[in-house]
């Protein structure tokens, strides 16, 4: 459990980590770049939590916030996608 936990949390992660290159990639303006910017503080509060919650013992939970956002970045992957 721990695994996917930490594949998770890695998914999420990444995704910031692509969404900041394409905040500075795009020509956006100021709106755009903190309609950019929200969703990466969200997905790195919840691999935060989630290390947070999986060290305290709390596996379950952990499981919930890392695998929450990874259903809505596949969702929206599936959709750009077809």
């Amino acid at each position: 459990m721990r695994t996917l936990i930490y594949a998770c949390m890695a998914i999420d992660v990444c995704t910031a980590v692509f969404l900041l290159f394409s905040i500075f990639s795009s020509n956006q303006d100021s709106a755009g770049k903190a309609m950019v910017f929200l969703p990466i503080l969200l997905l790195i509060g919840c691999a935060v939590a989630s290390y947070f919650l999986i060290n305290s013992g709390h596996a379950t939970w952990a499981l919930v916030t890392s695998g929450f956002p990874v259903i809505i970045i596949g969702y929206l992957a599936f959709i750009s996608f077809t």
